[in-house]
């Protein structure tokens, strides 16, 4: 029983380390998803400055030189630049929120295998308990039978002493 109470705590201890690793990772993905939130916020506003650049930079290029149509050009290829990196980070953000999603339902399976087996554990532990009460009283019943046996057994032994001497004394 000691064993079987061994192993259901080892069974703990190994959920308690799982549930703490999916928090950490849970706490890790939360970090980079906030760190990757800051950045789209960042390169968002980055993207709204170029833009407003760019709007100045166009209207100037209307009056001004050729020069400038390269300028915009640039602010423009810098533009779709940030848009894809942007759409990348969305892209991350996205498949690590997916993978959080199968982490818990991964460990809300591993939860419930626990359980079932810490269920199993302890039927297991009433089922030893009943075959070992029964044993005790089996055990019990054997030594009263074979005290008994033993009693029989001489008080026959005093009978045929007895029948012999009463047949050697009285023929």
């Amino acid at each position: 029983m000691l064993q079987y109470k061994s192993i259901s705590e080892a069974n703990e201890d190994a959920l308690k380390q799982i549930e703490k690793a999916h928090e950490n990772f849970k706490t890790e993905a939360d970090n980079a998803k906030k760190v990757l939130e800051s950045e789209l916020n960042s390169l968002r506003q980055k993207m709204l400055e170029i833009e407003n650049e760019s709007c100045l930079k166009y209207e100037e290029v209307a009056s001004e030189t050729v020069g400038k149509d390269e300028a915009l050009t640039s602010a423009m290829a810098e533009i779709t630049n940030l848009k894809e990196e942007i759409l990348t980070k969305s892209s991350q953000i996205s498949e690590m929120e997916i993978q959080i999603s199968g982490l818990k339902e991964n460990l809300e399976m591993e939860h419930q295998k626990w359980r079932a087996a810490q269920t199993n554990y302890e039927r297991q532990v009433v089922l030893q308990s009943k075959t070992i009460q029964e044993l005790t009283k089996t055990s019990e019943a054997l030594a009263l039978l074979k005290e008994e046996a033993s009693e029989l057994r001489k008080l026959a032994n005093t009978q045929k002493i007895e029948n012999v001497k009463n047949f050697l004394f009285n023929p």
